[in-house]
């Protein structure tokens, strides 16, 4: 017999095999999850900030119209290259520490202690289930043990 085709006679085997897919396709969907909410959160918060820049300029008195070209319109590199400058020179870049934006930093901190409690979850999870496995077929193979000494 093929030793994959062994492997996958033994039932407990099968067992253990498909709790552990299931524990990593819940593991990929709970991920999937989680993602979908840093991008709500991340677009909550870009948002947010828009509205604040916008309040501002309306309250120097840019004209509305503007403002709202300045956020519809696409942007060319040239325009992306000149805010660049004009932010650059008062520390604002992606060099920029995180704890000094502290809508970053929030966003950083949540979801760094949500995610590895989530491995942390999965993988406590994932290691029961083998460890199950295991004493599951440690038992079997002593009450085997146990009959073949009881028959000889």
């Amino acid at each position: 017999m093929e030793r994959g085709k062994l492997i996958f006679s033994d039932k407990p085997f099968r067992r253990q095999a498909v709790a552990t897919l299931f524990f990593l396709f819940f593991l990929l969907l709970a991920g999937q999850l989680l993602v979908s909410g840093m991008a709500q959160e991340f677009k909550k918060s870009m948002i947010e900030h828009d509205y604040a820049v916008v309040g501002y300029l309306s309250r120097e008195g840019v004209e509305d119209g503007r403002i709202t070209a300045a956020f519809t319109q696409d942007k060319t590199n040239a325009d992306i290259q000149k805010g660049a400058s004009l932010l650059n020179t008062s520390g604002y870049s992606v060099e920029t520490k995180n704890s000094l934006l502290p809508t970053v930093e929030r966003f950083h901190r949540k979801y760094s202690l949500t995610v590895f409690f989530f491995l942390l979850f999965f993988s406590f999870a994932l290691l029961c289930a083998q460890f199950y496995g295991v004493l599951h077929r440690e038992k079997q193979l002593e009450d085997a043990a146990r009959k073949l000494w009881r028959f000889m």
